[in-house]
């Protein structure tokens, strides 16, 4: 009786999980917190503070202080790093892409925001001010 019982176990684990979306969105995303920071494209500098849920769901802002262009950004981090999104900057609205890598007391990422078929990539430092 007992050999009968690990096996259906097993199977009833394996389906729970697929009907989860897998094991990975039962963990925590390891990028979640409140970050601020700086962002260099080129010769410009500027802010950028992002927000990213415990779900990966991403909120934040980027602000070229050189050409005082504000951008916003709206999407998701999955829990390899890779972002997803849009992004709306005077008034224009694109895609978001990107990846973020976490270093040692901080994380570090490179967007490319690409508005009505221009692309800007920006390099992000940012540290955490807050870690959900």
């Amino acid at each position: 009786m007992r050999k009968s019982i690990v096996p259906i176990t097993a199977l009833l684990l394996a389906a729970l999980l697929t009907g989860c979306g897998g094991a990975s969105s039962l963990l925590p995303n390891s990028f979640a917190g409140s970050y601020t920071g700086t962002l260099q494209k080129g010769a410009d500098v500027g802010n950028a503070s992002l927000t990213i849920g415990s779900d990966g769901t991403t909120t934040g802002t980027m602000l070229d202080t050189t050409t005082t262009t504000l951008v916003t950004i709206n999407g998701t981090v999955n829990v390899l790093g890779v972002v997803t999104g849009t992004s709306v900057s005077n008034a224009l609205s694109g895609t978001t892409t990107g990846t973020f890598t976490q270093t040692q007391g901080g994380l570090n990422g490179t967007i490319t925001t690409v508005i009505n078929g221009v692309t800007s990539i920006y390099t992000l430092t940012l540290t955490p001010t807050s870690i959900s």
